[in-house]
C-alpha cells in the first residue's frame, strides 16, 4: 500500500513537469518579511505556511505575513522545524531549555521536555538532526529520530538504537565527511552517499537494505535539501531543482525547475506544496521565492520583431490551430507557416472541403490545405464578417464597405449555391453593421450587429429586432450542446436568449465580464468565458437557475496572469474567438499570445477553512476563542478573518452580517 501511494505521488509529480510555465513571487524585507534569511519552511495542519528567520517566525496565508518576533527570549533567531504536523505539534529551537511550539495556528514558548534538541549518551553531547540545515562544523555528534528508534551519527560510525528492544546496531558507515553530513532521510528511510564508492546506501531500522547508483545525488556539486517533518527530499545542481521519491528500491529524481541567475549556495530551505503546485525557496540573503507551476500554456510568435496579438484562429489538426498569419501552433509552439500575406486578423474560416478562407480588405483568399495553392475571390465592396455551411448552402455575412448613406455601415446576409460566392440564391439587407450570425433552425437566422440582435426569416425575409429599444453591441452568438443560445457583448455583459427574449446574466464582482468575447463549454457543463480582464469559469446550470430566479447568486471563478497568461486581456471582435480541439484542449487568442489549456485538468481552488480568532482592541493584539469580551472603556475593535488560501484572491468571497444585540435596558 505504501509503495502504491509513493508511486501515485511520483506519477503526480512527474505529470506537473511537462511543459509548464511558472509564476514567480519574491518576498523580502521590502514587502513583508522581517529579515532576508529564510531558514526553514513548513505547512501546518490548518493550511498556514510558516517560516523561520533570524528575526522571528512568520506565518503566511497566501496574501500576507504575520510576524512573531517579540518572544521573551535572548534571541529571535530560529532555525529548523521538527515535530509532527498531523499531531499539531511543530517545534523550532529557541534558547536553552525553551522551544517555540506551533500549535493551533499560533506560536508560544514551551519547555523542551520530550522534544529536546540535545541528548547525552555515554557522556557525549548529540544535537538533533532533522534537516540538511542541522549540520555544522562543530565536531560533535548528531542524533536522528525515526518511528522505531534513534540513530546516533559520529565521524566514523552510525549507531541505531531500537526503542522497543533497546538493542543497538553499529554500522560501519562514516556519516560525517569533511564536517558535512552524507546522511539524509525520507520518512523513516536513511540514505548514505558514500563519497568514495559513490554508492547510495539505503538503511531501515538500523539495517542496510539496498545499494544503488545515482550520479546526480553523488555529484559533489549537488546540494541535498531534506526535511524529516515535511517528508520531502530535493536535490539542487547548477540551478536545477529535482524532487526525489523512493520507488523500486531507489530514489527517483524528477526535475521541477531550472532557475536563472541564482547561486545554489544561497538557498537554505525548500518546500513543495503538492495541492497548490507551489515551490517555496528560502534564501540566505534574498528572502522567499514562491514558484507556481501553471496549467495554462501561452504560446507567442517566435520572432522578437512580431507582436503576438491574435484574433481569429481555426483548428488545423487534432492538437493545433492556424492563425490569420498562416502560422500553425500547438501548445509546444510554432509548427509550420503557410505565410498568409496581408491578411485581416479578424476573419478565418473553412470551406466544406477543408480549404481555408482568409480575408483581405477588398477580396478573400481560399487556401488549399492539400496543394498549398491559393485562389482569389472578389466580393465587390462587401467585407466578409462571418461564414458557415448548412444543408449544402453557403451562408455569408457581409459589411457593406461602399460609401454608406450615413455614418454607419449596412449589413448583408447572402446565401450562395457553392463556395464561389457568385451563384447567389438570396440576399437580405439590414441597416446595421454586422458582427456574428448563426442558424437558429430551418427557418431562422440570428444576426448580431454593433447595435442589436436580429432574427431573420429565410421564408419571408422578415427581420425581427429582439433587443427592442435597447442598443446591444453583439460580440458573439454561441449555441451550446443543450440548444441554449448565449450572446456575448462589448461592454454590456452576456445574455441568454429564451423564447425571443434576452436575459442578462449578472456581472462578476469587478464587472470584468461586461466585455465578454466568447464562451467555450467543457464536458462537465462549465462555461469558460474570455474577457478583456481575465478568464472566467461558471457552471451553465447555475446561470440557468439565475434565469429562473434573479435572487440566485452566481459566483464566477477567475483566472488571471498568475495562472499562466502573459496578459489578462483576451481578444474578440473576430468571427472565431476560441477553439475546442479534438485532443480536448481549448485555445483562446489574447493580446499577447495564444492560450492553450485542457479544461478538465485545470483545478479550481477554494478555501477549506477560515478563522476568526485575532483582534486589535484599541490597537493591542488579542487572541480569542469563539467570544471576545471588551471593557466599556474600549473605543475600537478590529476583527481579522484569517484564510489560508494560495490562489487568486478574486475567488474568495466572504460575507458577514452584524446582528443587533441589545442589553436588558434596550440600549445597544
Amino acid at each position: 500500500m505504501r509503495k502504491s501511494l509513493l508511486l501515485i505521488l511520483f506519477l503526480f509529480l512527474h505529470s506537473i513537469m511537462k511543459g509548464q510555465g511558472t509564476h514567480l513571487q519574491v518576498y523580502n524585507t521590502d514587502n513583508g518579511l522581517p529579515q532576508n534569511s529564510v531558514k526553514d519552511i513548513i505547512k501546518d495542519k490548518y493550511g498556514f505556511i510558516w517560516l523561520t528567520t533570524e528575526n522571528g517566525i512568520v506565518r503566511y496565508d497566501g496574501s500576507s505575513f504575520l510576524i512573531y518576533k517579540n518572544f521573551p527570549l535572548n534571541s529571535q533567531r530560529f532555525t529548523h522545524f521538527y515535530g509532527n504536523v498531523e499531531n499539531d505539534s511543530i517545534f523550532t529551537t529557541g534558547e536553552y531549555e525553551k522551544n517555540i511550539l506551533l500549535h493551533d495556528k499560533f506560536p508560544k514558548i514551551t519547555p523542551i521536555k520530550n522534544h529536546s534538541t540535545v541528548v547525552y549518551r555515554n557522556k557525549k553531547k548529540y544535537l538533533l538532526s532533522c534537516s540538511h540545515y542541522s549540520f555544522a562544523s562543530t565536531g560533535i555528534g548528531f542524533f536522528m529520530n525515526v518511528a522505531n528508534g534513534r540513530y546516533f551519527l559520529l565521524d566514523n560510525v552510525l549507531i541505531y538504537s531500537d526503542s522497543r528492544s533497546k538493542r543497538e546496531q553499529r554500522l560501519n558507515i562514516k556519516p560525517l565527511y569533511k564536517n558535512a553530513s552524507t546522511i539524509f532521510a525520507l520518512n523513516d528511510l536513511l540514505f548514505h552517499v558514500d563519497p568514495i564508492t559513490k554508492n547510495i546506501i539505503t538503511i531501515k531500522d538500523g539495517k542496510i537494505i539496498g545499494f544503488f547508483k545515482n550520479s546526480l545525488l553523488s555529484d559533489h556539486k549537488t546540494r541535498i535539501f531534506w526535511s524529516q517533518i515535511n517528508h520531502q527530499l530535493f536535490a539542487m545542481n547548477r540551478g536545477t531543482i529535482y524532487i526525489c521519491q523512493y520507488q523500486d528500491n531507489q530514489l527517483k529524481l524528477s526535475k521541477l525547475i531550472t532557475l536563472q541567475d541564482v547561486k545554489d549556495e544561497n538557498f537554505m530551505s525548500i518546500y513543495f506544496d503538492k495541492k497548490y503546485k507551489k515551490l517555496y525557496l528560502g534564501s540566505s540573503i534574498d528572502g522567499l521565492r514562491i514558484l507556481s507551476f501553471q496549467d495554462f500554456t501561452t504560446v507567442k510568435r517566435p520572432s522578437p520583431n512580431h507582436e503576438s496579438v491574435f484574433y481569429s484562429i481555426l483548428p488545423y489538426s487534432d492538437s493545433s490551430v492556424i492563425t490569420t498569419f498562416g502560422e500553425v501552433y500547438s501548445h509546444n509552439g510554432l509548427l509550420e507557416n503557410k505565410n498568409f500575406k496581408n491578411s485581416s486578423p479578424y476573419f478565418l474560416d473553412r470551406e466544406k472541403n477543408g480549404n481555408i478562407i482568409y480575408l483581405h480588405e477588398d477580396h478573400i483568399t481560399v487556401y488549399s490545405k492539400t496543394s498549398g495553392t491559393e485562389k482569389i475571390v472578389q466580393t465587390k465592396n462587401l467585407l466578409l464578417k462571418d461564414f458557415f455551411i448548412s444543408n449544402h448552402q453557403y451562408f455569408a455575412l457581409f459589411k457593406d464597405i461602399k460609401n454608406p448613406d450615413g455614418p454607419e455601415f449596412n449589413g448583408v446576409l447572402a446565401i450562395y449555391k457553392d463556395q464561389t460566392f457568385n451563384a447567389v440564391e438570396k440576399k437580405i439587407f439590414f441597416k446595421s453593421e454586422p458582427t456574428k450570425f448563426i442558424r437558429l433552425d430551418q427557418e431562422y437566422i440570428l444576426v448580431g450587429t454593433v447595435k442589436c440582435l436580429y432574427k431573420i426569416s429565410l421564408k419571408t425575409n422578415k427581420i425581427y429586432k429582439l433587443t427592442g429599444n435597447k442598443e446591444l453591441s453583439v460580440r458573439n452568438i454561441i449555441k451550446t450542446k443543450d440548444g441554449n443560445i448565449w450572446i456575448t457583448t462589448l461592454g454590456q455583459g452576456f445574455y441568454l436568449l429564451k423564447n425571443d427574449h434576452i436575459i442578462k446574466m449578472p456581472y462578476d464582482s469587478d464587472g470584468n465580464i461586461s466585455s465578454s468575447h466568447t464562451l467555450l463549454e467543457d464536458v462537465k457543463g462549465f462555461f469558460w468565458i474570455s474577457t478583456n480582464n481575465g478568464l472566467y469559469k461558471v457552471l451553465e446550470t447555475e446561470l440557468l437557475k439565475y434565469a429562473q430566479n434573479k435572487k440566485h447568486r452566481i459566483y464566477y471563478y477567475r483566472f488571471s496572469k498568475d495562472a499562466g497568461f502573459n496578459t489578462n486581456e483576451f481578444n474578440g471582435g473576430s468571427n472565431i474567438a476560441g477553439n475546442q480541439l479534438k485532443n480536448g484542449e481549448f485555445v483562446l487568442p489574447s493580446l499577447n499570445g495564444l492560450i492553450f489549456f485542457d479544461p478538465l485538468k485545470i483545478k479550481s481552488f477554494y478555501p477549506e477553512n477560515f478563522y476568526i480568532e485575532r483582534a486589535l482592541v484599541d490597537n493591542k493584539e488579542k487572541n480569542f476563542k469563539e467570544k471576545i469580551y471588551l471593557s466599556q472603556e474600549s473605543n475600537r475593535l478590529d476583527l481579522f478573518i484569517d484564510v489560508p488560501y494560495y490562489s487568486n484572491l478574486d475567488n474568495v468571497v466572504i460575507e458577514a452580517k452584524l446582528s443587533d444585540f441589545r442589553t436588558q435596558n434596550g440600549k445597544i
